[in-house]
């Protein structure tokens, strides 16, 4: 992701420096912003305020594969598979079990500025089109059980 005035140096450099012929297009791309709805048990000797932080901080990283100081959980291009998101919460200290996991998705206008409701109660997910990357949402939705 690259501002809009570099987006518009890299296309009148490319074309600059490039063949007349040739048609070049140069852009961003678009974000669909991914929101993981899961529900979890939480071990009753843990904080569940202090796990549900941890577990929103550690589903922003899975969804985040180009951190590179963080190990890849998913890969770009690759659909984002409910199994794989429970196994990997299952495995975040004080998380006993997770109940069910599911995928809701939005886009927001780079110009207005609204959010648009994509997909919702997913259980695998792609990316809307192409030129399109999944990005974590701010907030992710966990509710405790028990």
């Amino acid at each position: 992701m690259v501002t809009n005035a570099l987006e518009i140096q890299v296309k009148q450099y490319l074309n600059a420096n490039s063949s007349p012929f040739i048609n070049l297009n140069v852009s961003n791309f678009n974000l669909e912003y991914i929101c993981i709805n899961i529900s979890i048990i939480v071990d009753p000797n843990y904080q569940k305020t202090l796990v549900n932080k941890n577990v929103n901080l550690a589903l922003k990283k899975y969804l985040s594969p180009w951190i590179s100081n963080c190990p890849s959980e998913i890969e770009i291009d690759k659909p984002l598979v409910d199994a794989k998101v429970s196994t990997f919460v299952q495995n975040i200290e004080g998380v006993l079990s997770v109940e069910d996991v599911s995928f809701s998705s939005y886009y927001i206008n780079p110009v207005t500025g609204v959010q648009t409701a994509l997909k919702s109660e997913k259980k695998t997910l792609m990316p809307y089109g192409q030129a399109t990357l999944l990005v974590s949402a701010p907030n992710h939705n966990i509710s405790n059980l028990i």
